[in-house]
């Protein structure tokens, strides 16, 4: 059980036999509130955006919020926000959630490699028939386990 600090919002915190906390705020605005939120909240789903708004708009603090949900302020607002901007509090879609890969066949890619030995990876990147940078194309050489030589130093220490 747990009590707010503030004497003006009697705030009890309690969790029944399910597994649900039940909250219910006492003030002078919101008389007796109640609520059921379930305690795994990691998820932040749409029915607890819509709560926590909710909650929100009847008066409570974003703080009260914020700390009663375990959400941070920062996103409370990102959700006001976009409720007030779009109409809704829906998780954003469409857009890209994974890398487009360079390089979709890599048995292809090796035989492209050990067709042409002892190029820089800059003109493999330019007979590649996929445009990458140089950068890209020693990153996919190196996954295929193959190391650039080093080349050997043809300057000397000389004295001036």
């Amino acid at each position: 059980m747990v009590e707010c600090a503030d004497s003006r919002h009697a705030t009890l915190c309690d969790a029944d036999s399910r597994g649900f906390i039940i909250v219910a705020f006492c003030s002078a605005i919101l008389h007796h509130w109640m609520c059921k939120i379930p305690t795994e909240v990691a998820t932040l789903t749409y029915d607890l955006r819509i709560r926590a708004l909710k909650m929100i708009d009847e008066g409570i603090l974003i703080t009260q919020v914020s700390k009663l949900l375990k959400i941070s302020r920062d996103t409370l607002h990102r959700w006001k926000n976009r409720r007030d901007h779009t109409g809704d509090v829906k998780a954003r879609f469409g857009y890209q959630t994974g890398y487009n890969h360079k390089i979709s066949d890599m048995e292809e890619f090796q035989k492209f490699i050990d067709q042409n030995p002892g190029k820089t990876h800059q003109q493999l990147a330019d007979l590649y028939p996929v445009e990458m940078s140089a950068k890209t194309m020693g990153v996919w050489i190196k996954k295929l386990g193959y190391t650039r030589k080093k080349r050997a130093s043809d300057t000397k220490n000389v004295m001036h």
